[in-house]
């Protein structure tokens, strides 16, 4: 998959289905670091959130190739 800025990622934090959303803010050489709101954060690394919570499920979703198809937005 290649990963983009502004795609769109679910987490499952209990197993019971998408708890939480965020945006991909930036995507480097070994690392997609994450924006959100809940305690208005800003280049939170994938990888770190994995390690503290290697139960956690991930869905990322490509809003160009996913949802909207193929566009120059």
């Amino acid at each position: 998959m290649n990963v983009q800025v502004g795609d769109l990622v679910f987490i499952d934090t209990r197993g019971t289905g998408i708890h939480h959303a965020t945006i991909i803010s930036d995507v480097t050489d070994n690392d997609i670091l994450l924006a959100g709101n809940t305690s208005n954060w800003l280049d939170e690394s994938l990888t770190d959130l994995l390690r503290r919570r290697p139960y956690i499920q991930v869905h990322i979703v490509r809003l160009n190739d996913s949802v909207f198809g193929s566009c120059n937005c």
